[in-house]
């Protein structure tokens, strides 16, 4: 699963444009060193190891659905529900 909140959604098309550089899509962040790193397909798949998390409880997330992003959080959520 990928999780991105709706703030990093140019990070997100830098690695979805297909006509960057992978050296310059990386360069768009900060990264740690993946501990494996597989051809997959048409994919490249790291494998990281985890050594620490952190989560936001303010902020929308953000999908990627229909050729678009969206934002979903508490505010759309409430919208899909019928809720004020």
């Amino acid at each position: 699963m990928n999780v991105l909140s709706a703030d990093q959604q140019t990070l997100a098309a830098h690695f979805a444009n297909g006509a960057l550089p992978i050296d310059e899509r990386f360069a768009a962040a900060q990264w740690d060193t993946p501990r494996d790193v597989r051809e997959v397909g048409t994919h490249t798949v790291f494998f990281c190891a985890v050594k620490a998390a952190r989560t936001h409880s303010a902020g929308d997330a953000l999908i990627y659905y229909g050729r678009r992003y969206h934002r979903v959080g508490e505010r759309s959520a409430a919208e899909m529900l019928g809720v004020s």
